[in-house]
């Protein structure tokens, strides 16, 4: 049965399915694009003016040997991204929160995104800040030596990448890479 009045989503961290009313849904949308810290409204569209910045400077890499071939064919032209939101059912039950989602699957950086992630990969483990996920933090405190002073915290963080500066992150990459090659 569907119905305009209803929207169903999967809820944030994987708490099961939510049944939200519709327009408590398009409310959260606006709330939170109306974020101006993290979004601005433009004029018009760009991608036809990224994408052709884009062409450029991968022919520019192709051209010079940064690149070869395969690799400038694997970047495709695109499809706009999508925004959405899971419902944070764990931080309010009755018009819960929502966390947003920008859906970049097969949009204008995708394939480049994956490209620089795969080369990335092997020096995001090296890096000693690095830790898998919650298991190996675990395993790590288990053979701790706690002391009667000490105590443990925690961070909840919110927005973590739309908050770092494209020109911060580029810095943080070439000081981490730097450390793991010596």
């Amino acid at each position: 049965m569907e119905s305009e009045d209803i929207t169903i989503k999967p809820a944030d961290k994987g708490g099961g399915v939510v049944i939200l009313d519709t327009k408590d849904c398009v409310e959260e949308n606006l709330r939170l694009l109306g974020d101006t810290s993290t979004y601005q409204m433009l004029e018009k569209d760009p991608t036809l003016q990224f994408m052709e910045r884009m062409r450029g400077l991968l022919e520019y890499g192709k051209e010079r040997g940064i690149i070869n071939e395969r690799e400038f064919k694997y970047v495709r032209f695109p499809r706009v991204p999508v925004f959405y939101h899971l419902p944070k059912i764990h931080k309010k039950l009755q018009k819960p929160p929502g966390r947003p989602i920008i859906s970049g699957i097969g949009s204008l950086t995708a394939n480049l995104s994956e490209y620089v992630e795969h080369y990335l990969q092997g020096l995001v483990v090296c890096l000693k800040s690095y830790l898998k996920d919650s298991i190996q933090i675990l395993n790590q405190l288990s053979d701790f030596k706690w002391e009667e002073d000490m105590f443990l915290v925690t961070a909840d963080v919110t927005s973590l990448y739309t908050v770092i500066e494209h020109l911060q992150g580029c810095e943080a990459i070439q000081y981490s890479w730097q450390c793991t090659l010596f």
